[in-house]
């Protein structure tokens, strides 16, 4: 089979394949993009007539069921998570199968979601910059917080929450999870309960939103929502910026209506002047909650296991389902 690999030369792309995984590339016959830009569409489209498995990374067009007709496109690779902006159902239903990395991704996040609680919780960033800033001991009312027991609310459950429940057994974490498609019989198997947005708004330490973007999800954390938390609770956001009223969630922060950790924002990178810039109770990372840099070649070679999987007819780990993808974010 004929394999093109669409991402561009550049940082991105080093940062998924080192000297090995390129030689596993090239041993399976496989073409580069040998630029430094994305595909344009009249390039992708000449590409696709002499290819049967793409593999594409984060900025590639979107591909319409109708620039690969009459094609042998067989397989969509994708290193990144979501493929709900990259695909279209109509490329499933044309009988072309898609991969992606979404759940190593998504174990990452999760991961940097438990970081952020603990973060958060146990005060780590004020404490530490009053001793390695200023030589402070400790700080006058600054008691510290755990995850050991808690309550955690998780707001849409999905591959990330999934990993953040499994994870945090190992703090005996008891989660409540709101989500529009509940499964009982999962929720017994991995020990939470569902409930609904207020009753986790007023109820849990830690509110940690998992909610794909879409036009459905548009803030759908709203004002209200936010005005049940308390100066106790911490809001945590690994999902997108959208889902949550920024506007609003600025205002009560200045107001010191609760904490917050936030790794993704409505405008990325922030401007100058930003809303959310200088809260002391707003603590901001610039959307690097995962993957970790590491996990990335791992991801690619992950991928490449399925790949000579397909070309020798047998299954696939990472495949998404038509259904699965359609409820993955989308660019809005």
């Amino acid at each position: 089979m004929r394999i093109f690999v669409a991402m561009p030369l550049g940082a991105v792309r080093d940062s998924y394949m080192d000297g090995a995984t390129i030689n596993r590339f090239k041993a399976l016959g496989a073409r580069f993009n040998e630029t430094e830009n994305q595909l344009t569409e009249a390039e992708f489209r000449e590409v696709m007539k002499t290819t049967d498995v793409l593999v594409t990374g984060w900025g590639h067009l979107d591909i319409k069921a109708d620039m690969v007709k009459d094609t042998p496109l067989k397989l969509i690779v994708h290193t990144g998570g979501s493929v709900g902006a990259l695909t279209e159902s109509a490329l499933f239903d044309a009988g072309i199968r898609v991969l992606t990395g979404n759940e190593y991704f998504a174990e990452s996040v999760a991961e940097g979601t438990l970081a952020y609680c603990l973060y958060a919780l146990r005060k780590m960033p004020l404490l530490s910059n009053a001793l390695s800033m200023h030589g402070q001991w400790g700080v006058e009312g600054a008691s510290t917080e755990g995850l050991l027991d808690r309550t955690v609310g998780i707001v849409s459950l999905g591959a990330i929450s999934k990993h953040v429940i499994r994870m945090g057994q190992a703090f005996r974490i008891k989660f409540k999870v709101f989500s529009t498609r509940r499964d009982e019989a999962l929720a017994k198997e991995m020990g939470f309960t569902y409930a609904d947005l207020d009753e986790i708004f007023t109820t849990c330490k830690v509110v940690s939103v998992h909610t794909a973007a879409s036009p459905a999800t548009k803030h759908m954390i709203d004002r209200r929502l936010l005005s049940l938390l308390t100066p106790d609770q911490i809001l945590i956001n690994t999902s997108r910026g959208m889902v949550i009223d920024e506007l609003a969630m600025a205002e009560m922060l200045k107001e010191k209506r609760f904490r917050a950790v936030l790794d993704v924002f409505q405008e990325e990178p922030l401007s100058e002047g930003h809303h959310l810039v200088g809260l002391e109770n707003a603590m901001l990372f610039p959307h690097c909650g995962g993957p970790t840099m590491d996990r990335r070649v791992y991801i690619t070679n992950a991928l490449l296991d399925d790949i000579e999987s397909f070309m020798q007819g047998g299954s696939m780990v990472n495949e998404v389902p038509k259904e699965v993808a359609a409820r993955m974010t989308v660019n809005l």
